[in-house]
């Protein structure tokens, strides 16, 4: 349904990185701390959703940082350089954070 999906948006990605995405779904959400956030729970909330949606119930429950004691060696493969931990805290970069605000700004119309 993800290459679906993504391709009725003008999206279509390799199979390679469907697989890649796929298998980051699928170790986030099997991990032995997730009873209720787990592989059924995306495929149950994305039953009759519009393609958007879908997209979002694969991954909105992908990381779960307390809950599965951080971040899994995948996991901080995709968000090298966007998180960083640091005595046990955790923190979005600066530069996520202004690259993040660019993108509201363009996608809701605001003025710098």
């Amino acid at each position: 349904e993800m290459e679906s999906s993504l391709s009725k948006l003008g999206n279509i990605p390799e199979n390679d990185m469907l697989e890649d995405w796929a298998c980051l779904i699928y170790e986030s959400m099997s991990g032995a701390s997730r009873t209720f956030h787990g592989v059924q729970h995306v495929f149950d909330i994305s039953v009759n959703c519009d393609e958007v949606q879908k997209l979002c119930a694969f991954f909105h429950d992908s990381i779960y940082y307390t809950i599965d004691g951080g971040l899994s060696t995948t996991q901080n493969e995709y968000l090298n350089g966007i998180i960083v931990e640091k005595d046990e805290d955790v923190f979005l970069t600066k530069f996520f954070l202004e690259e993040s605000m660019e993108m509201l700004i363009i996608i809701f119309g605001f003025e710098k």
